[in-house]
């Protein structure tokens, strides 16, 4: 599906700079993790940070092709493919969706309105607790469950997918429709252009620091 991994450019690092160190540990702690996830395999990735209760988290990643852009080439309203990445907790015996950062994708454009998790998905297990947690309310493009809200979660979703657009090509974003948590989330990364966002360069995000920062909490 994707053959070579692209980053976007780090001109605040230097790799291996006396001055900069705890800078260049992050980006290579950032890298190893952007292997991991390159694939969008759907694959569960143990990350090292825990909930507040002490739970494992867990991340997995989804790229999956638009089965209606298929039957229906032409028809411009209809996205190539979904990405869907899911926030888990718990172990083995327990594990059970946290959170999710839902997108559309459109050739170079990726766009966050609603959730997408009611297209047909791999019957893997985790996979299958996903319709059951999320199918019950009309919810927006980014969701965290309100008993694990407020512990970086949905920012280290939203990072995860700007990473993940880096790699693949994704050049803009637009945000439909924001609700206020979404907007001071994004107020964060340096994007601050109201509730409604259209076609934002991804590369033109100030926060590229946070973007890494964050992610290291999560897997370093």
């Amino acid at each position: 599906m994707f053959s070579e991994i692209k980053r976007f450019p780090h001109d605040d690092y230097a790799l291996g700079a006396p001055t900069q160190l705890s800078e260049a540990d992050t980006l290579q702690k950032v890298y190893k993790f952007e292997d991991t996830i390159y694939p969008m395999d759907g694959e569960l990735i143990p990350l090292t940070r825990r909930t507040l209760d002490g739970e494992p988290l867990h991340l997995a990643v989804r790229y999956l092709p638009s089965a209606h852009r298929e039957k229906h080439p032409r028809h411009a309203a209809n996205p190539e493919h979904f990405m869907l990445v899911d926030m888990y907790a718990g172990d083995d015996t327990n594990i059970h969706p946290i959170g999710y950062s839902d997108w559309k994708i459109d050739g170079d454009h990726a766009i966050a309105s609603i959730s997408y998790h009611s297209v047909p998905l791999p019957a893997t297990p985790h996979e299958e607790l996903l319709l059951p947690k999320w199918k019950q309310i009309n919810l927006k493009g980014l969701q965290v469950d309100p008993d694990y809200q407020g512990q970086g979660i949905g920012m280290f979703m939203q990072c995860v997918s700007l990473r993940l657009f880096a790699m693949h090509d994704i050049t803009t974003i637009t945000l439909v429709d924001m609700l206020e948590p979404s907007k001071r989330l994004w107020q964060k990364l340096g994007l601050d252009e109201g509730y409604h966002v259209v076609r934002y360069p991804v590369e033109e995000l100030p926060n590229q620091l946070l973007i890494d920062e964050t992610i290291k909490s999560f897997v370093g």
